[in-house]
């Protein structure tokens, strides 16, 4: 004796869409902070002072971390390679601008380094960048 089952037909057919949208959105959110990361970004918190003159435009940044790792152009470097990065672009311009970025909290002697390191180069246009010291006032 066989029993015959019979399933019901479902005349509409759909393909559910939302496990799709979901795969989107978390590809987007994964080259989103990807691309965010990519570029090697880092915060430096400046030293302050009271003089000084506004920001003009460079060639080339270098900066010092509070760790004391150096940086040509936002990307970390040996000080031999600061050197020769710092050479060729002297050679390319021999007035080529130099700001020098340090953070607050930066051991002196990674600051030393940095600016011999721009001497062996033969840098001759190095400006320190800084922010400006709040008056008691509350001003800039």
């Amino acid at each position: 004796m066989a029993v015959e089952f019979e399933l019901p037909r479902d005349e509409s057919t759909h393909i559910d869409i939302t496990p799709i949208v979901d795969m989107v959105f978390l590809l987007l959110i994964f080259f989103m902070l990807g691309a965010r990361f990519a570029n090697p970004v880092f915060e430096l918190e400046l030293p302050e002072a009271q003089s000084g003159s506004t920001a003009a435009p460079f060639d080339a940044a270098l900066a010092v971390d509070a760790r004391g790792a150096l940086f040509l152009n936002q990307q970390p470097v040996s000080r031999e390679d600061l050197v020769v990065g710092l050479r060729a672009i002297v050679q390319a311009d021999a007035d080529a601008a130099v700001v020098l970025r340090s953070d607050a909290g930066a051991r002196f002697a990674s600051v030393v380094q940095a600016l011999d390191a721009a001497e062996q180069a033969g840098v001759r246009n190095l400006s320190i960048e800084h922010t400006r010291e709040h008056t008691r006032a509350g001003t800039r």
